[in-house]
């Protein structure tokens, strides 16, 4: 038997005073159940995640001892995985570079000394969910073959702005959702990169700037 079981114990004092406890406890394999899984965002919604936002979350009750989870996300049909992970908690951060708003599918399961529980699978939907609008990216030469240009573009007048200093993060993603390449505390508005040996093939670009996620495509074509 997989799930919760319940001790029942009794106890009896010198005085000769009796009394009853239970105790929960794990049996078998450990499961998460798909039902339990809740998510939220950083635009303070619930039972959906951003895109282009900062600040996804996915958590669960568990009651049993665990040694750690492992979870993924993949497209909802099940043909390509975005990311996977483990964790050793029963919440965490999905602010994962999906390729554009939509489904896909959030799998989850425990690990512990009993032994390793079934995948437990919930469809979550990605949305855009930033309405400023206020940054976007600008990349050339794109098709490229060896190099290019990433520029973080301000949709809004400086002056509207005060003339705020930007820092910004760059990551590029392959065609496997892998990363490729990542850049931390940039200030400078434009970032050149090297694709000389990188394949054939179209390329995520990701910034995240004022907790705000912006997404260009980078195409490298050698002929």
């Amino acid at each position: 038997m997989d799930g919760i079981a319940t001790i029942t114990y009794s106890f009896e004092m010198p005085s000769g005073e009796a009394f009853d406890a239970e105790q929960d406890f794990c049996v078998g394999t450990p499961k998460v159940w798909g039902d339990e899984i809740t998510f939220t965002n950083g635009n303070g919604g619930q039972g959906y995640l951003c895109r282009d936002l900062w600040g996804n979350e996915f958590s669960f009750p568990y009651l049993c001892d665990y040694n750690h989870f492992e979870y993924k996300l993949t497209t909802v049909d099940e043909t390509q995985t975005i990311s996977q992970l483990i964790t050793t908690s029963t919440n965490g951060m999905l602010d994962l570079p999906v390729p554009t708003p939509g489904f896909y599918k959030f799998w989850i399961r425990p690990i512990s000394d009993c032994g390793v529980g079934d995948w437990t699978k919930k469809v979550v939907e990605y949305k855009n969910c930033s309405q400023g609008g206020f940054f976007s990216l600008s990349i050339l030469p794109n098709p490229t073959a060896s190099k290019a240009t990433i520029e973080l573009k301000q949709n809004i007048d400086i002056k509207e702005t005060a003339k705020e200093k930007i820092e910004w993060e760059l990551e590029i993603y392959d065609q496997s959702f892998m990363l490729k390449n990542k850049h931390k505390k940039l200030k400078a508005k434009k970032k050149k990169i090297s694709t000389h040996n990188w394949k054939e093939g179209t390329y995520m670009v990701r910034a995240k700037v004022n907790g705000t996620i912006v997404t260009e495509k980078l195409i490298i074509k050698k002929n």
